[in-house]
C-alpha cells in the first residue's frame, strides 16, 4: 500500500480534471490475476494483523497488494490512471499503469518532454521501478531507480525532476531520488524482501 507510483502522484497534485478517463488494458489469461476475492482476504488479513493477531509481521505478494489497490482503495488512483500493475521480484518493486498523456502539458519543470507530446497516444503505460526501505517510525521510503513510458527508460537525471513535480518536499534524510511514504495507523515499518512486501507492526 502506498505503492503508488509516480503517475498517481500527479492526480493528486493538480486534480482529475487534468486527465481522462482510460481504458484498462488486457493481460495474458494464464497469469494469475488481481480479483476482488483476493482483495477482501488481503484486507481481512490486515486488519487482524493490525489489531495484534498473529505474528509480528506481515507478509504479502505482488497479487495480494496488486488486488487491493485495484479493489479495496480504487480511489487512491485519479480517474485518469488505469489499469494499476505491481510486480515485486528481487528486492524491486515495479508500479505501472495506463496514464492520461493530457497530464504532461502540465509539467513546466519537464521541458524534455514537450517536444515528444505530439508523437505520443492518447495513453501511454508507465512504470516506476524502486525499493521500499524503512525511514524512521511509520515512514518508509520509496526510491525510485527508473521510470519508463511505454517501456523506454527517461534519463536518470529526470527522476528527480519528475518527484519534485509531482509533491516531493525537500528532504534532508533522502536522497534526491526517494519519496516518504507514510505509513497506515499500527504500521510501524515496511519494506521489500526478495517478491513480497513485509509489514511490521507497531510493538
Amino acid at each position: 500500500m502506498g505503492l503508488l507510483g509516480v503517475a498517481a502522484f500527479a492526480g493528486w497534485r493538480w486534480g482529475d480534471p487534468l486527465f481522462e478517463r482510460v481504458a484498462p488494458g488486457g493481460r495474458s489469461g494464464t497469469e494469475p490475476v488481481a480479483t476482488r476475492e483476493v482483495s477482501d482476504r488481503t484486507l481481512e488479513r490486515f486488519e487482524a494483523f493490525r489489531r495484534g493477531e498473529g505474528e509480528a509481521r506481515l507478509v504479502l505478494g505482488s497479487l495480494e497488494v496488486e488486488s487491493v489497490l485495484k479493489f479495496g482503495v480504487p480511489q487512491i488512483f485519479p480517474t485518469g490512471v488505469a489499469d494499476p500493475s505491481v510486480a515485486m521480484k528481487d528486492g524491486v518493486v515495479r508500479v505501472g499503469g495506463d496514464v492520461a498523456v493530457a497530464v504532461f502539458p502540465e509539467l513546466p519543470e519537464l521541458p524534455d518532454l514537450g517536444g515528444v507530446i505530439g508523437f505520443l497516444p492518447d495513453t501511454l503505460r508507465v512504470e516506476v521501478r524502486g525499493t521500499i526501505s524503512p525511514l524512521n517510525a511509520h515512514r518508509s521510503a520509496l526510491v525510485v531507480h527508473e521510470v519508463r513510458a511505454l517501456g523506454i527508460p527517461l534519463p536518470d537525471r529526470m527522476i528527480t525532476e519528475i518527484l519534485v513535480a509531482f509533491g516531493r518536499q525537500a528532504i534532508t534524510d533522502l536522497p534526491t531520488d526517494a519519496m516518504p511514504v507514510p505509513l497506515p495507523d499500527g504500521i510501524e515499518a515496511a519494506y521489500i524482501l526478495r517478491d513480497s512486501l513485509v509489514l511490521i507492526r507497531d510493538r
